[in-house]
């Protein structure tokens, strides 16, 4: 968030996800329930119709919002405040805003190639104020791993930039293309049933909470996506997930996970893989 003494407001990016939940009892005795079950999460169920990702000017002595900007997913960045009057902020999709800071008004807008995560800043560099912001593939922010909830498609695969701008700037970003962002899987897809299954199991075992949800939608940061995976690491997918060739770099080992539950997960990501490959993005305009 930022704060800025010439309005007496924070700024803050928002995020407001209602989410479903569910528990299941883990056992019974005649009528009697025994302490213990399990609670399911469905975290992402209703992010399409109800979660919105709001820009909030809130008021800390009146304890109320100001003003507000109430915007759908994907999420937005963190907020700069100027002695100019202004709040800067962008979002996952790349649109980059600058506003009113006492009111909440739109003055400038503008689509970059890559999502925002971090927060603006401003410098001065010969006399000249400069707004900086990081924008690509984990933009500027640790490892995030819910898809659609932080950025797009799009935004999430665009290499990683520093961008700058200043008053009266000329220079032309150059276009977003990520047309060749996944390549040809190394294996044929698997029945479309087979999948599903995969990509039930993967909840299962929580491998989403690093590696995204239902399209496999990791923040490209410390986290691979396994949509890029190549014929080495599914030759030795077996050996990472169950014998934990991989551990001491953070990927844990599911010694107890069952070989047909590994075969299930591989083809749910070699499925996916085949899914993304089949889209082609180019775009200068994100939004």
């Amino acid at each position: 968030m930022a704060y800025s003494p010439v309005t007496g407001l924070v700024y803050i990016s928002a995020i407001d996800i209602p989410q479903n939940t569910s528990y299941t009892p883990r056992d019974k005795i005649g009528d009697i329930t025994l302490a213990g079950g399990s609670t399911h999460f469905d975290l992402l169920g209703a992010v399409d119709k109800d979660a919105r990702a709001p820009l909030i000017a809130w008021d800390p002595i009146k304890r109320k919002i100001a003003w507000k900007i109430d915007d759908p997913l994907p999420t937005g960045s963190g907020t700069l405040a100027t002695a100019g009057n202004l709040v800067f902020y962008g979002r996952g999709d790349g649109l980059l805003r600058a506003l009113a800071a006492d009111t909440g008004k739109v003055l400038w807008s503008m689509n970059v190639p890559g999502a925002m995560r971090s927060t603006p800043i401003t410098v001065e560099v010969d006399g000249e104020q400069v707004i900086l912001l990081p924008i690509g593939s984990d933009g500027g922010g640790a490892a995030m791993v819910m898809g659609d909830v932080v950025s797009t498609e799009a935004t999430r695969q665009a290499p990683a930039r520093l961008v700058a701008f200043k008053l009266g700037g000329k220079a032309k970003l150059p276009e977003l293309d990520i047309s060749h962002a996944f390549q040809k899987p190394p294996l044929p897809r698997f029945p479309d049933s087979v999948a599903k299954h995969g990509q039930d199991v993967m909840l299962i075992w929580g491998c989403d909470y690093c590696h995204g949800g239902e399209q496999l939608q990791a923040q490209a940061s410390s986290v691979p996506d396994l949509r890029k995976s190549n014929a080495g690491t599914h030759a030795a997918l077996e050996q990472i997930v169950i014998g934990g060739a991989l551990k001491t770099r953070g990927m844990p080992m599911f010694k107890d996970m069952p070989v047909g539950d590994l075969e299930a997960i591989r083809a749910f990501i070699v499925n996916s893989a085949w899914k993304a490959g089949s889209s082609r993005f180019r775009c200068n305009n994100i939004r």
